[in-house]
Formats: structure tokens, sequence, C-alpha cells
């Protein structure tokens, strides 16, 4: 995905599992891959500690959505979180379960 007059686009930078903060369950942990936003977004989200590399909990869906990042709880507003590209990372299973059985 990219940033195309306004509007997200398909792009192949970055890989098949990527989706914006906007998209992820809650409580899905995923790292920051990109920010496609202006400047100012930028530096707002990044003063709020969600930067490349950073890894970030989405706690609660909705507008605006909260987030966990270093340490704190933070509202984001959708049109914030479309624009921040995350890579989801698989957890392990809490020990004693089988994530194979059903």
């Amino acid at each position: 995905m990219r940033l195309e007059n306004g509007q997200l686009a398909e792009s192949t930078d970055h890989p098949s599992e990527v989706a914006t903060l906007a998209e992820l369950p809650p409580l899905a942990v995923a790292t920051v891959l990109d920010v496609l936003a202006d400047d100012d977004d930028s530096a707002r989200l990044k003063a709020m500690g969600i930067c490349i590399g950073r890894r970030v909990q989405l706690v609660q869906q909705g507008d605006p959505l909260v987030v966990r990042a270093i340490g704190i709880r933070i509202g984001l507003s959708r049109r914030l979180a479309e624009r921040v590209l995350m890579q989801p990372i698989e957890l392990p299973a809490p020990e004693g379960e089988d994530k194979t059985a059903e």
C-alpha cells in the first residue's frame, strides 16, 4: 500500500499480510512498518510513540480507537490509524493451550 492522491493504493513494497492499524482486530499486536501521512500527521504520530519499528497493540476498535504503545494507552482517530501500516505479530500460545486442537 502507498499513499496516492490522499488515498491508500496497493503496492508491492510491503509483505502481503500488512494491514492498517485501523484494520487490526482487537488485542492484536503488530509492528509499525510505515506511516503514510503528511509531515504534520507523521510528527503527531511519532510524538505519541507510533513510529516505524514500534510494537503496538490495538486495545479497542472505534473512533477514536485505543492503542497501547511504549506502555501507555493512546486514543487515536480512525483517520490517522488508516495511515499506519502494520505487520501483525503472531504471539506464542499461552502455556497449556494447543493451537492445533479444535
